[in-house]
């Protein structure tokens, strides 16, 4: 019985190595590849494999292998999302009072203020969206305190860019004392945001 007629390949029956498989990439079909989903064992490329515990994943395999606690309906992201512009607002404004009323030592204030109020608005977006975590849920955070902080700054800041237009360097230092707190602020918030929701 001749290599043809038996099933085994001619390059194997004389000896040769079988010619290893052209893979391409599941999602991006112009890219080869040698990797394969050691879940489902479709072919991805390396822009498409997600590190795991017990080795690589696809996309999607990895997405839905995320722990519930990382995955937010879309309800649940609209009510973070109010949820972080009223807070924000709110802390915003306290942390303007703080700056304003201490001046240079504001700042200071200012910026363990944003440790602890950044740290109750991840709380409240987390809540809001069913005690839920994540990129998704920080980035929806600190946009509610960035914009939370910027509604008060708007009116000091116009004051700053009259006073440097006029010349009146001394009329623009408590306001710049005000943008540089607020900044304090927002550091303090944003790093605190990101432990809390990470």
């Amino acid at each position: 019985m001749t290599a043809e007629t038996d099933g085994t390949p001619v390059a194997a029956a004389h000896g040769q190595a079988p010619q290893p498989q052209v893979l391409y990439c599941t999602w991006h079909p112009d890219r080869e590849t040698g990797l394969r989903c050691l879940r489902c064992e479709r072919p991805m490329c390396v822009e498409c494999a997600r590190r795991h515990p017990v080795g690589m994943r696809c996309k999607e395999c990895a997405r839905e292998l995320r722990p519930p606690i990382y995955k937010v309906s879309g309800s649940g992201l609209a009510l973070a999302g109010v949820a972080a512009a009223v807070a924000g607002a709110v802390f915003g404004a306290v942390a303007f009072v703080a700056v304003f009323a201490f001046g240079l030592f504001g700042i200071l204030i200012a910026f363990f203020l944003g440790g602890l109020l950044g740290g109750l608005q991840a709380e409240i977006v987390s809540r809001s969206a069913g005690r839920k975590r994540g990129r998704v849920l920080q980035r929806v955070a600190l946009a509610g305190l960035v914009v939370g902080s910027l509604l008060p700054l708007a009116p000091v800041g116009a004051g700053v860019v009259a006073s440097l237009a006029q010349g009146r360097f001394a009329g623009a230092a408590p306001s710049a004392t005000i943008l540089i707190g607020t900044l304090a602020y927002l550091a303090g918030a944003a790093a605190a945001v990101r432990s809390r929701l990470a």
